[in-house]
């Protein structure tokens, strides 16, 4: 799972946030961590010196000029661990601690906010559609009414 194309000055960024104990939210991209996490999901993210982090925890880490974010496997020594995506089949090998910007500790669903938009657009669209109805059926029966005098 690859965080929204993001570039190194906001990386610097990112990290200096995450230092000062900031929560931040990222978009993701990619289905390296399916199900668990979708394409544009929103990841909130808190700093590692603030959560720590064990085996099982998806954490965001520094690959070059990527952000990556894939579960703990394994805990190898006081320096490293191990990664992999939840729907990879391969792990990431070792990853130096330092490269670890924040654990997610949340996430939400861009799917979740198009449904109730797309809802509330439903409802109001309905309101609108049985208000005209009832203006037309009222200027209707208003002309019929005139007609029949």
């Amino acid at each position: 799972m690859i965080i929204d194309q993001i570039q190194i000055g906001q990386i610097e960024i990112l990290k200096t946030l995450l230092q000062s104990n900031n929560e931040v939210q990222l978009r993701s991209r990619g289905n390296s961590m399916f199900p668990t996490i979708r394409s544009s999901d929103i990841l909130i993210i808190r700093p590692t010196k603030k959560m720590g982090f064990t085996r099982g925890d998806v954490i965001v880490f520094q690959r070059g000029s990527q952000l990556v974010c894939h579960r703990i496997t394994s805990i190898l020594d006081g320096n490293h661990i191990e990664t992999q995506g939840d729907s990879c089949l391969n792990s990431d090998g070792k990853i130096p601690k330092e490269k670890i910007l924040g654990v997610v500790v949340r996430k939400k669903n861009s799917r979740t906010f198009i449904f109730k938009i797309s809802k509330l657009i439903a409802i109001v669209s309905g309101k609108a559609y049985f208000l005209c109805c009832h203006f037309l059926l009222k200027l209707k029966f208003q002309k019929d009414k005139f007609q029949r005098k």
